[in-house]
């Protein structure tokens, strides 16, 4: 049995005609360590999503793709199970963890399963244990540096025991050092627990040489599937771009060699291509020796070199830092010990050093967002831009093309002011227009920002940097997220950017990047940096915070980027830059043929096939059933619940009618997803809005008549459809009234206000809900409104006047009723105008925050 099984995984998004994954197949064989590589925006995380049902993204799947877990369709499985069998690492180390210190966040995952306190215990110890966090056991999280915080939500996961582990870039945010670590981490899962690892990764080295399969993705669609050897050799063959992002060893031996005449013959095995540095070195020494090449590195000339001291004259100093301490509460440690840096105009400087170290923190001290508590920072600080570590921060438009046009047109005033002309604001629409197509924008303008991955966010920070025109930028992990060949793009532009007069420091955990294209390093250490020198002389005096080709080749030649190596071996690096490769050849699949492309998977998939087809047409004709059932508990059931509570109860057991009619909303709520689970984010997004349904009532409760609710009440049944809506309403007005003091009339004030929502989807849904076709989001806002001030005066008034008679009077005739809609007339009155002035407010930005929620 396969531990997973993806046969013909197509999906696109919501909103999106796009397939994000397009006829995806591949297994992966129980014990497995699969890495999954690809330029970003590819569909990788995508995919991963896909294998944690909980995880699913929002969107459209096609009938016939498959996903198995451990021989079992995922939809299939349920919470608990899933729960158990796949654990998910991301890469966005401080929003994974939900708990403050190291031992609860270990321990959440099996409380939230129940687990038996002694149970709990017992695996909490064994896990600490084997991941050696015993020194930190009792932290805060908060508190711990990237590389532990990864390692932690790691053990968090491996406590639920999963089979299978599936991580999204997991090393992203880590230092070279803390990298390596989490990678040993994961060999020795692998090695000591035999579970299965499903992995995506930019960075290759370390990760490669430990996979048994590697599955290369290209726009939304498998490239090819194989060993690692025989991927490295396909992409080598069709010289695709990937070929750059390989481990430096694979690269220099196929380069060296000549990748082309190897594919044929029998002799491209394992043990030809190196993938590790051991092996590499191995090669290169093998080369040298056997083409008769001296070799020229001498580890102790270089060690015990002078040190040269960069001075950087006065006039072409950009940044000067001296002596500065900070700390960022009073008591607390300094993170910034006596800190001294002086950055060149038109250069590039680089910062590298371990996790919590303190070079963000520079960067904000550089920029101003933090004073230091002595020294000095010398800059023009209205000159400098400053891209964060987590690039939402400078996200605040609903679209990629809205966040450009922001920063061009800043940019344009900038310009303006510097020179007043025509062809300055040209100069700025061209430029706005070669950055989209630079980096890559243009199919992506008009999504929102946070729908995008992560190395496309990278992309969108920096080409808004770029737009609003500063002479110098600072960068905190300007690669994250990015594919090696973008990365190259990237670097090239910021050559250009240094060419031209800016001045650029970076902070990167990406040690490949610098030795390529920083002119200046500097090594961050106890709150200081201990050393700044020339690029290659900084790399080349490091052992571990150094390149691969560096630990490669130390005592065999003195290089640090496999252009070096080219140029001391005498070889042409080889140019790849076709990335419309067609489909791998049969035989790239070999070791895979048992699986999704075997005959009986093929038999199983037919199997499948049919009993979907049938399962449809009963979820079809089970549909309109659904809906009848939900209306009837509403329109029918409800009212006669609240009936028998007044006639046959005497309003005397209100308390218990309210439950009654909360049971039943939520069962119409459940009927209305047409017998599918209810997910996690459905629910907790209306106990949100119902939450602050009835918090709007408190925060109001001087004022009667005006409160918010009615209008939050319809907002959430426009966004989230009309039984949602009615379940805000009618749970949101328990509540409030439990706050209050419950009474008599809590019945129909549950039921009239949770109609309210419910008439608003009806009303609006078939006008495609939020999107109203053909309307101005002005002229959507006022239609709203006015719907809002109507069924509140007619729809509440209309249901609430007449249940003050009913539960008060014995014998009730029409003038009674007629006197109760005078009398209420006013308040009434009022009560519709503010709620549409509620929803004149309110409408636009929370039903843009209800699209955000189902995209996510």
């Amino acid at each position: 049995m396969k531990a997973v099984e993806v046969n013909d995984l197509t999906f696109s998004y919501s909103g999106d005609d796009r397939c994000a994954l397009k006829n995806v197949t591949f297994d992966v064989d129980r014990g497995d360590i699969v890495l999954i590589i690809g330029e970003s925006g590819c569909g990788k995380t995508t995919l991963l999503r896909h294998l944690k049902s909980a995880y699913t993204p929002e969107g459209r799947r096609e009938k016939n793709s498959r996903i198995r877990i451990n021989g079992k369709p995922i939809e299939k499985q349920s919470d608990r199970e899933t729960a158990f069998s796949v654990g998910f690492v991301g890469q966005m180390v401080d929003e994974t963890s939900v708990t403050d210190k190291v031992w609860h966040e270990i321990a959440f995952g099996l409380e939230s399963m129940g687990c038996t306190q002694s149970y709990m215990q017992l695996r909490v110890a064994e896990i600490s244990a084997f991941f050696g966090l015993g020194d930190i056991y009792h932290e805060k999280i908060s508190e711990l540096s990237g590389g532990q915080k990864q390692i932690v939500n790691l053990a968090a996961v491996m406590a639920m025991e999963p089979e299978i582990l599936v991580l999204d870039e997991p090393t992203s945010q880590l230092d070279p050092n803390s990298a390596r670590e989490f990678i040993g981490m994961l060999k020795k899962i692998h090695e000591e627990l035999g579970t299965t690892i499903i992995i995506t990764e930019h960075r290759l080295e370390d990760i490669m040489p430990m996979a048994d399969k590697v599955l290369v993705m290209s726009n939304g669609e498998k490239l090819c599937f194989g060993a690692p050897h025989k991927v490295c050799a396909y992409l080598s063959e069709k010289r695709l771009s990937l070929f750059r992002a390989l481990p430096a060893a694979a690269r220099i031996y196929m380069t060296v060699e000549g990748a082309n005449e190897y594919n044929k013959g029998e002799c491209l095995t394992e043990k030809n291509i190196p993938l590790s540095v051991n092996d590499g070195r191995s090669f290169i020494q093998g080369y040298m020796e056997k083409n008769g090449t001296i070799t020229q590195d001498d580890d102790s000339v270089i060690k015990c070199s002078p040190d040269k001291r960069i001075r950087i004259d006065k006039k072409k100093c950009a940044v000067a830092v001296d002596e500065v301490w900070f700390r960022y509460k009073k008591g607390g440690r300094d993170v910034l010990k006596a800190c001294s840096i002086e950055v060149e105009k038109g250069s590039i400087t680089a910062v590298l050093g371990g996790n919590g170290a303190g070079k963000s923190t520079l960067l904000h001290l550089i920029k101003g967002n933090l004073k230091p508590a002595s020294g000095k920072v010398k800059c023009d600080r209205s000159l400098i831009g400053l891209l964060p570590q987590n690039p939402q921060a400078m996200f605040a438009a609903d679209s990629v093309k809205e966040e450009l046009e922001i920063s061009n047109s800043y940019g344009e005033k900038k310009q303006k002011n510097q020179s007043d002309n025509e062809s300055g604001r040209k100069e700025e629409a061209d430029k706005c227009e070669s950055l989209i197509k630079y980096f890559d924008l243009k199919e992506c303008l008009y999504k929102h920002p946070f729908d995008l991955s992560g190395g496309q966010m990278e992309k969108l920070a920096l080409a808004k940097l770029i737009l609003e025109d500063y002479d110098i930028l600072l960068l905190d992990e300007p690669g994250k997220g990015m594919d090696y060949a973008f990365k190259e793009k990237l670097g090239e532009y910021l050559k250009a950017l240094a060419a031209s007069g800016k001045t650029i420091v970076l902070v990167s955990h990406d040690v490949e990047f610098c030795a390529k294209y920083a002119d200046y390093c500097g090594m961050f250490f106890d709150g200081h940096i201990v050393t700044t020198d020339v690029t290659k002389t900084f790399f080349l005096r490091n052992s571990f915070y150094t390149t691969a080709v560096r630990r490669m080749c130390r005592g065999i030649l003195p290089v640090v980027t496999i252009a070096d190596v080219y140029d001391s071996l005498g070889v042409m690096e080889p140019d790849t830059d076709n990335d419309d490769a067609p489909p791998q050849d049969e035989d790239m699949e070999v070791e895979s043929k048992e699986g999704a492309g075997s005959e009986d998977a093929g038999t199983d998939d037919e199997a499948l096939s049919v009993y979907d087809v049938e399962s449809n047409i009963e979820k079809s004709g089970n549909r309109k059933l659904y809906h009848i059932f939900s209306f009837a508990l509403l329109f029918v059931v409800m009212p006669l619940t609240i009936y028998i509570g007044y006639a046959l109860l005497h309003q005397r057991k209100y308390y218990f009618i309210s439950l009654m009619l909360i049971v039943e909303a939520m069962t119409a709520l459940f009927l209305s997803f047409e017998g599918k689970r209810l997910q996690m984010r459905d629910i907790m997004t209306i106990a949100v809005m119902s939450t602050l349904t009835a918090l709007s009532r408190a925060m109001f409760y001087m004022m009667p008549a005006v409160k918010p609710m009615a209008a939050l009440t319809i907002i959430s049944g426009i966004g989230l459809g009309g039984i949602s809506g009615f379940v805000v309403g009618a749970l949101s007005m328990l509540v409030s009234d439990i706050f209050f003091g419950q009474g008599p009339w809590t019945p129909w004030q549950m039921f009239a206000m949770g109609f309210l929502g419910l008439l608003a989807g009806l009303f609006f849904e078939r006008r495609d809900r939020y999107h109203l076709s053909g309307i101005t989001n002005n002229s959507r806002t006022l239609l709203i409104s006015i719907f809002g001030a109507v069924v509140v005066f007619m729809v509440y008034g209309g249901i609430m006047n007449p249940a003050s008679v009913l539960m008060y009077q014995e014998n009730v005739s029409g003038k009674m009723l007629l006197a109760s809609y005078a009398t209420g007339f006013p308040i009434d009155v009022i009560h519709a105008i503010s709620t549409g002035v509620f929803l004149w407010f309110l409408t636009e930005p929370m039903l843009k925050k209800y699209a955000r929620v189902k995209k996510k």
